[in-house]
């Protein structure tokens, strides 16, 4: 009997490449996501000795020079603008991540109901070409019990 085929397998191969494809793409966006998330442990580091510095700077002195704190404040005002792009910015790779992550899933899903089909249609063509196998010894036995029949 010839060798089983699969009819889709060559869908099956496409739905595995565009699986990895987003695996690919959802690993871009997960490094992306690290890297910001590092940008922006720096951004609050930097805010917060900012800060600390201008809070020290406002109880060491018994005077304040408004000049210097007017740019303390000025320069912690712009960190807080860059922490607040950075949370943007990390909030829409979230969401981004999230979607590529309901990508993978979907490509998963679609590949693993190929694999399951292709399984199945293994199972059935082993299943026939046992049943064949066995047709064709029971007529050889059965030629053989008539044989021994006509000669005894």
């Amino acid at each position: 009997m010839k060798k089983f085929q699969f009819r889709l397998e060559s869908v099956l191969g496409y739905r595995e490449q565009v699986e990895k494809q987003k695996q690919v793409a959802l690993a871009r966006i997960q490094n992306l996501v690290v890297e910001h998330q590092q940008k922006l442990l720096q951004a609050y580091s930097i805010l917060e000795q900012a800060r600390a510095q201008l809070r020290d700077e406002e109880t060491a002195r018994g005077t304040v020079d408004v000049h210097t704190v007017r740019q303390r404040r000025l320069h912690i005002g712009s960190l807080k603008s860059r922490v607040s792009d950075l949370l943007k910015r990390m909030r829409k790779l979230e969401r981004e991540l999230s979607k590529r992550r309901e990508e993978v899933i979907q490509a998963r899903k679609e590949r693993k109901v190929l694999e399951l089909l292709k399984e199945r249609r293994r199972v059935e063509y082993v299943m026939d070409v046992e049943r064949a196998d066995q047709k064709e010894l029971d007529d050889v036995a059965g030629k053989a019990d008539a044989l021994k029949r006509t000669e005894g």
